[in-house]
């Protein structure tokens, strides 16, 4: 029986977050070209949601656990439970492929087992979590054990994966050159989203409506959104038609989402959507203004699928530098590349006929998962063989 590859996650594949949908993207190419070779360990999903023999969850654990192993250094409950479920499972895998630099400590103790293992680096983590503040760099106060963890997941993991060629440049000066092979694969589309297209109307649509979506509780995103509400948003109603609306969707709106929102009729908050495509597929501008972070903030695709041009913060550009000679992507930093921006947009759509069909063929071309499914197995094709 040939040997079997092993694919961690940090999150649950099945979400529609960003991270969770870059995870999925990978997971399904390997999936489709080693079908029934493939286990997955989700690792804060503590009770899958459906039986099915290639997919393994931790058990529960208290908070007072958890918070009790990040004060002793250990900043993830997998090292232990791992290590023991590859000694039970003696000789069944080939290939470990870790999705988080976080479970760097873990890679040369799979490597001793004689398991080859990948780092899928979805963002620079210690940039990631500082600006996040969260309970792995004690709320900000320091990277330390971050910056340990993703050490040792790129300086010995056999290959280093990219989502962005940003964040390959920030681990290389941050970390030094590392022995293995490092290549930036980018992001793509699950198979699911990709075929979503189908439905698209590809003639050029006048709409007026501005769209913006994310995950509407995570820090990053209400960073942004408290930015654009007070440098960028008066100027962006005077720049769009008056009947225009700002169509905010997304997951469990935070504090900062529901303020913004209550300040102004034009501004629609639609939370929790079952299919965020059937809510703004017939708004005409997609607008990310998520000033902090690292990593490919992935759900700009929502817009791009659709065929929509795109503003973006320069924060939230990286990982799209296909598309920064394109008319229809602008991004900005300020509050005049904000309105030239805006402005290019709206000459852009006003005279270019099937705009959406030209957006939809860039998207086509660099994100779908068919050429993302390709860029990825051939950057694993050298382990695989």
């Amino acid at each position: 029986m040939s040997k079997k590859i092993l694919f961690i996650t940090y999150g649950d594949i099945t979400s529609q977050s960003g991270g969770s949908l870059a995870n999925r993207a990978f997971f399904e190419s390997l999936a489709q070209h080693h079908p029934d070779h493939v286990d997955v360990i989700q690792y804060i999903v503590e009770k899958g949601n459906h039986e099915d023999p290639h997919f393994f969850y931790m058990p529960p654990a208290s908070r007072f656990y958890r918070l009790w192993l990040i004060l002793q250094g250990r900043i993830h409950r997998l090292y232990d439970w791992l290590l023991r479920f590859l000694d039970e499972r003696q000789g069944e895998y080939h290939l470990c492929i870790l999705n988080s630099g976080l479970f760097g400590d873990l890679v040369p103790k799979i490597k001793e087992r004689g398991i080859s293992v990948v780092t899928i680096h979805h963002n620079f983590e210690v940039a990631y979590q500082m600006d996040n503040k969260r309970a792995l760099t004690i709320w900000g106060l320091t990277p330390y054990f971050v910056r340990r963890n993703e050490r040792k997941a790129y300086l010995y993991a056999d290959l280093n994966v990219f989502l962005s060629d940003h964040d390959r440049q920030l681990m290389s000066a941050y970390y030094g050159e590392s022995c293995a092979q490092d290549v930036v694969v980018g992001v793509y589309d699950t198979r699911e989203r990709t075929k979503e297209l189908q439905s698209v109307c590809t003639t050029n649509e006048k709409g007026k409506n501005v769209a913006m979506t994310g995950w509407l509780n995570h820090l990053q995103t209400e960073l942004g959104i408290a930015d654009f509400r007070s440098q960028y948003y008066e100027l962006f109603k005077q720049i769009m038609p008056s009947s225009s609306q700002l169509i905010v969707t997304g997951r469990t709106p935070g504090k900062e989402v529901l303020e913004f929102a209550k300040m102004d009729s034009r501004i629609v908050l639609i939370p929790n959507p079952d299919i965020i495509s059937e809510v703004i597929k017939d708004c005409c501008i997609y607008l990310c203004p998520v000033n902090v972070g690292s990593g490919v903030k992935l759900r700009i695709l929502d817009g791009i699928r659709l065929g929509m041009p795109v503003l973006v913060h320069e924060v939230s550009a990286r990982g799209y530098e296909a598309f920064f000679d394109k008319p229809w992507f602008q991004s900005y930093d300020d509050v005049q590349s904000f309105e030239s921006g805006l402005k290019s947009i709206l000459y852009y759509m006003e005279h270019t006929a099937n705009y959406r069909a030209e957006i939809i063929n860039d998207y086509q071309s660099h994100f779908s998962f068919e050429v993302g499914d390709k860029r990825f197995m051939e950057a694993l094709s050298k382990l695989m063989n």
